[in-house]
């Protein structure tokens, strides 16, 4: 080969093994998800295949130049106006065999592409399929992606088809142009669905996917996943369809690519275009390296549209990246979920026997004073002096006995305030037994004047259902005053 075209076959077969990598890379994620009955393996596959037959054909061009262009001159010359001479290149011996494989290839993923969109419809219109002879539809499917092409190869062999050449290229671009056309269809019909759900308000889902991978797997066959793959998450996200759209037009300029190169090469073919001298300078090698830059690349872009989703990076991150930089990854994230957080200040119980310069006392009491005495903006029950001061002053003595005014907290809703009790100092019509409960048959502590927790004296929040509950009356004990109220 030329020196002048060294450098740019090495880029380009450079090129062809990262796209390669990015292949597997797909392949070894979906496989990993329990995706491995899936459209996307299928298609990596064959990906795979192709692109290793490309990388195979790109080499022997490179050692063997000079000898295979050669080749080809003399083959042109003694098969003028044969059309296998448009699809192949003129491509002899070893090279002949790669390129079929690579075309064998691209007829099996235009199939499948085309298979997938049809079932992506059918996830949206909900449309039945028959089993057929125990088959789903799906496997049916994939079986003849596979089989019609591989017939189609063959056919192209048989002398007849190779003396027409609108029958040649019929089977040879027939499958990627009828792929390319009910594709369209069947995205189209979605896309018609979708602005129809949008116009008429009604509902869009589209349910490929939702019960396949690990947890599906798992579910059908009745058995419990491993830890390893109950943790992992489906390889589709919501973005699918538009995901499948990118891939499907990718897939379609390719198409028109090949079937261009094929078109033109069918006015090259004829005896008056062909050169006296095999042309081996180094602008046809570079020529000739380009054309093998669309084949490869269909890894990368596959990669690039399914390979994304949120629950494969996160898996590609967990699996490549260096621990440190996990952990670095972690912190942060846990640094803005704190961040994000409501701070709740949960009150100090020791405080409650202080007063914090700046409390404003509690209102005085109302006129009446046969009504129980309630802040109305409170809400509540403010536990003060148990002395007559206190329910003739309100709030003027709670700095004198110690309590912070505004600290209680409005009762539930199915509580009401109940008694003021005091061993020796029962209400009338309550019993002994209520009146002498101590700390330990509640779940509070019991306040005193100055604070601390006791059984002397104590404010009750009983349910409706208590047995106090009957009790109409509030009693308040303290420095030897009692006053009872009426609820009312």
């Amino acid at each position: 080969m030329p020196a002048e075209a060294l450098g740019p076959a090495a880029g380009i077969l450079l090129y062809s093994f990262f796209c390669l990598f990015f292949t597997l890379v797909l392949a070894w994620l979906v496989w990993v998800h329990n995706e491995r009955k899936s459209y996307v393996l299928l298609l990596q596959f064959f990906i795979c295949l192709h692109t290793v037959a490309s990388i195979v054909q790109q080499i022997n061009t490179i050692v063997n130049w000079n000898s295979g262009k050669t080749a080809q001159w003399w083959n042109i010359k003694e098969n003028v106006g044969n059309p296998e001479l448009i699809i192949t290149g003129a491509t002899t011996g070893m090279d002949l065999v790669l390129f079929y494989i690579q075309y064998y290839c691209y007829n099996v993923e235009s199939m499948i592409v085309v298979c997938w969109a049809f079932e992506l419809a059918n996830s949206i219109f909900q449309v039945r399929f028959v089993k057929l002879h125990g088959f789903p539809y799906s496997i049916a499917a994939k079986a003849t992606s596979i089989i019609i092409p591989a017939i189609s190869m063959m056919v192209l062999r048989f002398t007849p088809i190779q003396k027409s050449i609108p029958a040649f290229l019929f089977v040879s671009s027939g499958i990627m142009v009828f792929c390319f056309l009910l594709g369209a269809i069947a995205l189209l019909s979605i896309l018609v669905k979708y602005i129809s759900s949008r116009f008429f308000l009604t509902s869009w889902e589209v349910r490929y996917g939702h019960n396949t991978g690990s947890s599906g797997a798992a579910a059908a066959d009745g058995a419990t996943a491993t830890p390893v793959i109950a943790r992992l998450k489906n390889i589709y996200d919501r973005w699918l369809m538009t995901r499948f759209s990118i891939g499907f037009i990718a897939l379609a300029l390719f198409q028109l690519v090949v079937v261009n190169f094929q078109l033109r090469a069918a006015g090259t073919s004829r005896a008056n275009h062909i050169p006296a001298e095999p042309d081996l300078s180094a602008s046809q090698a570079i020529s000739d390296f380009v054309l093998f830059i669309p084949g490869v690349t269909a890894g990368l872009v596959t990669f690039l549209v399914f390979g994304t989703t949120r629950n494969l990076r996160e898996y590609m991150w967990s699996s490549f990246a260096p621990k440190s930089w996990q952990e670095k990854r972690e912190a942060k994230q846990e640094a803005k979920r704190h961040k994000s957080k409501p701070s709740v200040s949960i009150p100090d119980p020791n405080a409650i026997s202080s007063v914090v310069a700046g409390d404003k006392p509690l209102p005085p009491s109302p006129p009446n004073d046969e009504e129980a005495q309630y802040d109305h903006r409170d809400r509540g029950v403010r536990m003060q002096n148990l002395g007559v001061g206190a329910w003739v002053e309100g709030g003027a003595n709670a700095g004198a006995v110690g309590m912070r005014p505004g600290v209680c907290s409005p009762p539930p809703a199915h509580m009401k305030p109940s008694h003021y009790l005091s061993p020796g100092h029962q209400s009338p019509g309550m019993s002994d037994k209520a009146s002498h409960r101590s700390e330990a048959d509640y779940d509070f502590p019991i306040m005193t004047h100055s604070g601390r927790a006791s059984s002397e004296s104590m404010i009750v929040f009983l349910d409706k259902d208590s047995d106090l509950e009957s009790q109409k009356g509030i009693s308040t004990v303290g420095n030897n005053y009692t006053k009872e109220t009426g609820w009312p």
